[in-house]
């Protein structure tokens, strides 16, 4: 099928060519098409032309016609197996090489796709208008078609190991393949998941309407559940290292996995905190209502908990660089490891503050209740103080850029 232009009557090569002759014909339709662009649409035809003859003369497998301001594309080279033509004003496209394997065609107003060769690999037709999405290939392994405005995603093909289908309006999910390892559907409109595939090991489901969730595959590695209407989940398997259940309705958790390093709980009313394992790296848990902190691990890098209500935070493990305890009731720190580099304990109850590591280069502790400073550090970049009794400073570094 050709977008514009009457191409019907001329005479193409065929898919197999690759002779002088029918070189030739295809320089004659790459000419005609672009003598045709309108002047003053900004397309540039001209370097898509001379890109197809360097493919075509070449016999080069990859094809970029990406950011060209195209609004249709001509007839394409048989030996093309990797096809870029994003981020172009295209409408539709013509028929595709039959040994293609990759095609990107994202960032485009494209209603609908032609037919798509059965040897197509990988596919991103993200950021379009589609409205469905049918005869998938059979040896596709990574789809993206996120961004559009499919309604359903059915009969995916069993070679399937990468799927985004995020920013949909998807209400349900059919059956996934058992070879699938990363699925992203956040941004959709799904109450409920199907089965997950044993495989899998990335799972983003942000941002639906998520009511209960199915048993997680012992593969699974990392998990987005956050924005949904959660109030329970399945236990965690042994394999998870990334979690976040932020914005639910979780009012407790099962035990958490023995390996995870991150993990973002943010906005759920927790009547009780998990014990949190030796490997987390970075713990989130701002707005959750709590009033105490369970032991912190020792490899602990950033903590951020800040909007709850708390009096007093545990010992601080000795590898911390980044806290944020903002938005409590906090009426002492405790001593502050050697390690940190940024804190913010503003809007607090603070009378006094401890010793400063000379690591620290970003320091908030406005709206406090401070009458004076300790020595700063002399790698200290950022200072608010702001809203406090403070009369004097102390000593100010030769690094600061910044004071409130």
């Amino acid at each position: 099928m050709w977008p514009v232009g009457d191409y019907a009557g001329r005479i193409t090569p065929t898919a197999s060519e690759a002779s002088p002759a029918a070189n030739t014909s295809y320089y004659t339709l790459w000419q005609t098409w672009a003598n045709e662009a309108i002047v003053g649409e900004g397309e540039q035809r001209d370097i898509a032309v001379e890109r197809l003859y360097a493919c075509l003369s070449n016999q080069e497998s990859i094809l970029d016609l990406g950011e060209l301001n195209l609004r249709t594309l001509p007839l394409l080279p048989a030996c093309v197996s990797t096809l870029n033509v994003s981020n172009n004003h295209l409408s539709a496209l013509p028929d595709l090489p039959k040994g293609l394997r990759a095609l990107t065609c994202a960032g485009n107003t494209l209603a609908s796709l032609p037919v798509l060769p059965p040897t197509l690999q990988t596919l991103d037709c993200s950021q379009n208008t589609l409205s469905e999405l049918q005869n998938v290939p059979p040896a596709l392994t990574a789809l993206n078609c996120s961004k559009n405005s499919l309604r359903e995603l059915s009969h995916l093909p069993d070679t399937l190991q990468s799927l985004d289908c995020s920013g949909n309006m998807i209400a349900s999910l059919s059956e996934l393949p058992d070879n699938l390892q990363i699925l992203d559907c956040s941004g959709n409109r799904l109450e409920v998941l199907p089965d997950l595939p044993p495989s899998l090991k990335t799972l983003n489901c942000a941002v639906n309407g998520l009511i209960g969730f199915p048993f997680m595959p012992f593969s699974l590695q990392t998990l987005n559940c956050s924005y949904n209407e959660l109030t329970g989940l399945p236990p965690f398997p042994d394999s998870l290292i990334n979690l976040d259940i932020a914005y639910n309705e979780f009012n407790s958790l099962p035990p958490l996995p023995p390996l995870l390093a991150t993990f973002i709980c943010t906005n759920n009313p927790l009547h009780q905190f998990p014990v949190l394992p030796l490997s987390l790296q970075r713990l989130t848990c701002a707005s959750t209502s709590l009033t105490a902190l369970p032991p912190l691990p020792s490899a602990l890098q950033e903590l951020h908990c800040q909007n709850n209500e708390l009096i007093f935070l545990p010992e601080l493990p000795a590898s911390l660089t980044d806290l944020n305890c903002s938005n409590n009731y906090l009426v002492r720190m405790p001593a502050l490891p050697d390690s940190l580099i940024s804190l913010d304990c503003s809007h607090n109850r603070l009378e006094t503050l401890s010793i400063l590591p000379y690591s620290l280069q970003f320091l908030i502790i406005l709206h406090n209740r401070l009458t004076t400073l300790p020595q700063l550090s002399e790698s200290l970049r950022f200072l608010n103080c702001s809203s406090n009794g403070i009369t004097v400073l102390p000593d100010l570094p030769n690094t600061l850029n910044s004071l409130y």
